[in-house]
């Protein structure tokens, strides 16, 4: 190994340490950073100052003080960024984690004091628990994730804003549908991730289907692995993209079937493996086993015959249920 093969250990962390950054810009109410929920008074910032102090100490008046912040929208959006900011830091493991679950860490942006103390917080993990109060805002919080999170170039905080609108769940469905018709590429992947994530139905399944048709084979291959956890519907949309004109994508919609123990996505894999057997597509036939595998709980590759057996099986017993 050479020296100029070996990543120093400051450089490996610098594009989280600068998400962080411009997440703390961005807090700080920088005109530059374009979008902002508003302009955020003295007394909105003691409002979200009490909320964040009452929510550290898992303090009694917490639930009361959150709900009054909710009837100010400006506010409580200047709060969701708050939060942002913490779950940022501590994934990137800037905040100290304990043993017992507790965390310091400094929230100069609010202006609280240097160490607050420990996070109280019933046992849950700090982060998820930060990840929940933000989702309580359900649709006031999701304009400020997609912006500030699933806009920027940065796949890091574009996986935390993903986590977070799935935790956000339905009011998160319409914004995340208007990026996949209207954003770009990065956008539109990290929307189909989400909407896979939330429930691959109704509009959502529509939108993602769109997707599927897109040029760019690389948001195909995300819509096609964030259909793992769909219905009937999904399933149907996956068993198309297993005729995609990229390999990549034939393969991700292969591995999410294998989330569907059904006699007909059987039979559509084996079918799907016998095809890539005639092209000679060696990564495409190992995907395929793998879902077959799976759908068996069983390891071990077989014949497409042994496979159309299998799927007989699994029809009988579907019949008998």
């Amino acid at each position: 190994m050479t020296p100029a093969s070996v990543t120093h250990p400051q450089r490996r962390h610098a594009p989280r340490a600068r998400a962080a950054c411009l997440l703390l810009v961005v807090l700080a109410g920088c005109a530059s950073a374009g979008y902002t929920p508003g302009q955020l008074s003295e007394q909105q910032r003691a409002a979200c100052r009490a909320v964040a102090q009452a929510f550290i100490d898992d303090a009694p008046e917490h639930e009361e003080l959150r709900a009054e912040l909710r009837r100010d929208p400006v506010a409580a959006q200047w709060y969701v960024r708050w939060l942002e900011v913490q779950v940022v830091r501590l994934r990137e493991g800037e905040g100290e984690v304990s043993v017992s679950q507790t965390v310091k860490a400094k929230y100069a942006m609010l202006q609280l004091r240097e160490d607050p103390g420990e996070w109280r917080i019933g046992g849950r993990r700090p982060e998820s628990a930060a990840i929940d109060e933000l989702a309580w805002f359900g649709e006031l919080a999701v304009p400020v994730v997609v912006k500030d999170l699933l806009d920027p170039q940065q796949a890091f905080l574009r996986r935390l804003g993903i986590e977070m609108l799935v935790r956000i769940g339905a009011p998160a469905v319409p914004t995340l549908i208007d990026q996949v018709r209207g954003g770009d590429e990065l956008q539109q992947r990290a929307a189909a991730r989400a909407l896979g994530e939330i429930g691959a139905e109704g509009a959502a399944l529509e939108a993602l289907a769109e997707l599927s048709r897109s040029g760019d084979w690389k948001v195909r291959a995300d819509v096609a692995q964030s259909l793992h956890r769909g219905r009937a519907g999904a399933r149907d949309l996956l068993l198309k993209m297993l005729d995609d004109e990229d390999s990549f994508v034939r393969r991700k919609a292969a591995a999410s079937l294998g989330y569907y123990r059904d006699a007909f996505t059987v039979r559509a894999l084996a079918d799907f493996l016998l095809r890539c057997q005639e092209r000679r597509d060696f990564d495409a036939e190992v995907a395929a086993q793998n879902a077959l595998q799976g759908i068996a709980q069983k390891l071990g590759a077989r014949t497409v015959a042994a496979w159309r057996a299998f799927a007989d099986e699994l029809e009988q017993q579907e019949g008998a249920r």
